[in-house]
């Protein structure tokens, strides 16, 4: 990772840091309860060792998962959550969800919700062994089945086992900010771009069909859509208001450090998981931590977790 691309890709929380976007927790020695407000952590490919450590944090913890629709009417003051209510939001639909997070979230009783993107998973289609073994319409390059979509097959399993909700992430994964402009899927490889991205179509067209195709597949109604890069405009959330969708997702925002009643469903902020061992509890880990490991990822890989990734 370029200079350039880690201050890209962390700004939003230094900016938030003096803006009052990041929860207490995160930068307190000692923090008080969370109280009514409800954070939200966002992760794309998850280690396991990592990702245990987390969950057995929230369950040693107290803490509860809620899904979207449940923050959704916490927000609008609907129907409280539960002290200790965290989200735990998992971006891009790599495989990685299926085989590392999936079996985690099931062992341990706790709950997830998938931004996914449509156009990949029918790239993938039902057996992504057969697209991802061979060579598909990649120019010749085989597709690692490490680093693929989920099948439809696997989002529906995880979907029937209620342990992770499916939620719309665009339906191409294109930067709204600068529509058309496609965006680097974390966990995926490359080569699956030129499978499952065609002509660029307009940004209504393209919520609709993220919706339509989830819905399909699933037999669920879809209410919330996470922008890629965790960037938005108002004029996409009124699209998205007009074709359907209640709860918009971002990242970190300057003036809005949880999700609290009375908060705007428009601006749903999450926070990067490796910041979720930062919360109230037993076994929090120092904010020195956390950076040291940020780093030790970009060395190890290019990128760092949650938000140092090109979600």
């Amino acid at each position: 990772m370029t200079l350039a691309e880690s201050w890209r890709k962390n700004w939003p929380e230094v900016r938030a840091a003096g803006t009052g976007g990041l929860p207490a927790f995160v930068l307190s020695p000692r923090p008080a309860e969370i109280g009514d407000g409800v954070p939200v952590f966002c992760y794309h490919v998850v280690d396991r060792e990592t990702f245990e450590a987390d969950l057995d944090f929230l369950r040693s913890n107290g803490y509860t998962t809620i899904d979207a629709d449940a923050l959704l009417l916490h927000i609008t003051g609907d129907a409280p959550s539960p002290p200790r209510s965290v989200v735990l939001t998992f971006d891009d639909g790599a495989v990685n969800l299926y085989r590392v997070a999936y079996p985690l979230l099931r062992a341990y009783g706790l709950t997830a919700t998938a931004f996914i993107v449509p156009r990949y998973h029918d790239a993938a289609g039902d057996r992504g062994s057969v697209r991802a073994g061979g060579v598909a319409d990649t120019g010749g390059t085989p597709l690692d089945d490490d680093l693929r979509p989920c099948t439809w097959a696997e989002v529906r399993e995880m979907h029937s086992a209620g342990v992770i909700r499916f939620e719309s992430h665009t339906y191409e994964h294109r930067y709204v900010p600068a529509w058309p402009e496609p965006v680097p899927m974390t966990g995926i490889d490359e080569s699956w771009t030129r499978v499952a991205v065609g002509v660029p179509g307009d940004m209504r067209t393209d919520f609709e069909s993220a919706r339509s195709a989830i819905e399909a597949r699933l037999g669920s109604t879809v209410r919330h859509l996470a922008f890629p890069r965790f960037d938005g405009t108002p004029h996409a959330v009124a699209i998205g208001r007009e074709v359907g969708y209640r709860g918009f997702w971002w990242g970190v925002q300057p003036g809005v450090d949880m999700n609290r009643p009375g908060g705007d469903p428009a601006r749903i902020v999450r926070l990067n998981g490796d910041l979720l061992r930062r919360l109230p509890g037993d076994g929090r880990v120092s904010l020195a931590e956390v950076l040291s490991r940020r780093a030790r990822g970009r060395r190890g890989r290019g990128r760092s977790p949650g938000f140092a990734s090109g979600s």
